[in-house]
């Protein structure tokens, strides 16, 4: 599978309790199409400090383990759902 969405969260954070909804949605009306990820920072730091994860929440959507795109702070259902079905319908270079 191309398409990888990784949620950056921490607990406490409020902004994260506001995006997880919408990323939780999303995950599940394209779950046979993207892989989803969502990763706690303070339990796995080394994978924020590899993707260079400066805040929370960050979305970060990779297609063969290059990031397209990064969206940072609370994201609607739509703007994401919006977001990764654009990369969906990209043909894949090459191909």
């Amino acid at each position: 599978m191309g398409i990888k969405v990784f949620f950056f969260k921490s607990k406490g954070c409020p902004q994260c309790q506001a995006t997880a909804p919408a990323f939780n949605q999303v995950a599940e009306t394209l779950k046979d199409k993207i892989q989803v990820n969502a990763i706690d920072i303070m339990e796995d730091m080394q994978t924020a400090i590899d993707n260079g994860v400066m805040s929370v929440p960050t979305i970060i959507i990779f297609r063969d383990n290059i990031e397209l795109k990064r969206l940072n702070g609370i994201v609607s259902k739509d703007k994401l759902e919006k977001t990764i079905r654009e990369f969906l319908e990209e043909p894949t270079a090459g191909r």
